[in-house]
């Protein structure tokens, strides 16, 4: 990736920490420290490791090779990842000379101290300054239509209807896009350094939250009356372009996307309760409609008994997720109260203890969807306070139906949010593969099913997810 002003190459920085001799820390880049791993260990080993350095950030800026106090705070963390052997070998390249230093590793029971060559500096961690605080990265939802400039060269206004492109939902909210913008042309991209390897092990999630992402564009586009002409996957060579996105002031402009607008910074994922109200049957119909627009085949659930068996299914699978430890310690990664840009912070509080890695599996969760209370659901109570549940499904399950299923996820979420509904996902028997036949038969389609979500309305008032800034995903 090339950074849109200066061409040169943007390194994402992640708060793992070099120790250098005077004791002062740096971080370092994402890019290198994932590389390094990934060569040396596999994709398992980022698993932890990540973990560890969500919940150790900060007490880990305190660390010195003689501070045991801080070392058993980070040991009570998590477990990490052991790299004497590796860490000697590893050398970065830069402009500057070597310095010796400390990274500190953890591994089971031991505290691990590794010896490596530093030759280019990064900031230095100051626990006592967050690098974001809460309101920055809550901004993206606060956006006035009214600065869009009419008479701005095309790549301006692409650029402002990125800002809505980045309002799309993902998966643990990992935003796991980037964009290119080229003049008159955007390459929507996907950012496997944001993957979850132990849920969404193919990044079929990935390339589903890319089309969400690709959905809201066309409707800021739409709205904005520029057109648009989209080739998904246009580069053999590079797979993690998903599509080249060339907008114009002349042609083709849908309307029905244009009246989708006012819905994206509205849009909510709420894991409270619902009212139990049932969806309007004519409601039912549009969303699968809007579904179908998009290529996909959307399976709408509001019979009691139905949506029962659904639930068991979830509860099922859940009792699989979470009996996983490396399931647990990805999910915490993101969950992670200290997150400030990205994941799920206020998640994190209700569903901590299900994470503690030293407990038994839990055996009786379904979702904890109440968050306030912090209570897990029986299958019963999921159902009802879910009346509706939808699946949506294709009838291929290769990277253009991900994509395809993205697409048509954020036009069912952005109808359903102008008609005064909200939702959120149970995707957890889609996640486990024995499961996913099962529910393709229980929501009786003859596809595969994508995505499963519970839609209702009259939820409580909650807040947006937290945004990245649009400087970090946008070249």
């Amino acid at each position: 990736m090339h950074d849109g002003e200066g061409g040169t190459r943007r390194q994402t920085v992640l708060p793992i920490l070099f120790l250098q001799p005077n004791g002062a820390g740096v971080q370092l880049p994402t890019d290198l420290v994932m590389r390094f791993l990934n060569v040396k260990f596999g994709v398992d080993a980022l698993i932890p490791v990540l973990t560890w350095l969500r919940h150790s950030s900060p007490a880990v800026a305190h660390v010195s090779s003689t501070s045991s106090e801080a070392l058993q705070r980070l040991h009570s963390t998590a477990d990490g990842l052991a790299a004497d052997e590796a860490a000697q070998r590893w050398r970065m390249t830069g402009p500057n000379q070597p310095r010796a230093g400390k990274l500190i590793c953890l591994k089971g029971a031991s505290i691990s101290r590794a010896t490596i060559d530093k030759r280019q500096m990064w900031p230095r961690i100051d626990p006592r300054k967050p690098q974001m605080n809460n309101t920055m990265s809550l901004s993206a939802w606060e956006l006035d239509e009214q600065r869009f400039d009419a008479s701005a060269a095309l790549e301006q206004q692409l650029r402002f209807a990125l800002q809505y492109a980045v309002l799309a939902p993902s998966n643990h909210n990992t935003q796991p896009w980037r964009f290119i913008v080229d003049d008159d042309t955007v390459q929507v991209c996907a950012d496997r350094m944001r993957a979850l390897p132990v849920v969404d092990p193919f990044d079929r999630e990935l390339l589903i939250s890319c089309g969400a992402a690709l959905f809201n564009l066309r409707v800021a586009l739409s709205h904005f009356g520029l057109a648009y002409a989209i080739t998904l996957f246009p580069s053999e060579s590079d797979p993690d372009i998903v599509a080249h996105v060339r907008v114009s002031r002349d042609g083709h402009r849908d309307a029905e996307l244009a009246d989708l607008f006012s819905a994206m910074t509205a849009r909510v994922t709420t894991r409270a309760p619902f009212a139990d109200e049932p969806v309007a049957e004519a409601l039912q119909t549009k969303l699968a409609a809007a579904c179908d627009a998009e290529g996909a085949i959307a399976s709408c659930v509001d019979a009691r008994a139905s949506r029962l068996a659904i639930a068991q299914l979830i509860a099922e699978a859940d009792r699989i997720q979470f009996a996983d430890p490396r399931f647990r310690r990805e999910l915490a990664s993101w969950i992670h109260p200290r997150r400030l840009g990205d994941g799920m912070p206020a998640y994190g509080t209700a569903v901590g203890g299900l994470l503690d890695l030293a407990a038994p599996p839990v055996t009786s969760v379904v979702r904890v969807f109440d968050v306030g209370a912090g209570a897990p659901a029986t299958h019963e109570r999921l159902v009802e306070g879910s009346p509706l549940l939808v699946g949506i499904a294709t009838t291929r399950d290769d990277r253009e139906a991900w994509l395809a299923a993205g697409q048509a996820l954020e036009r069912v979420l952005l109808l359903a949010t102008s008609e005064g509904l909200t939702a959120s996902y149970l995707n957890q028997p889609i996640e486990v593969t024995t499961l996913r036949e099962p529910l393709g038969t229980l929501l009786k389609v003859d596809a595969t099913p994508q995505l499963l979500l519970r839609v209702g309305c009259c939820g409580p008032q909650v807040n947006h997810a937290p945004r990245r800034p649009l400087s970090d995903v946008v070249d």
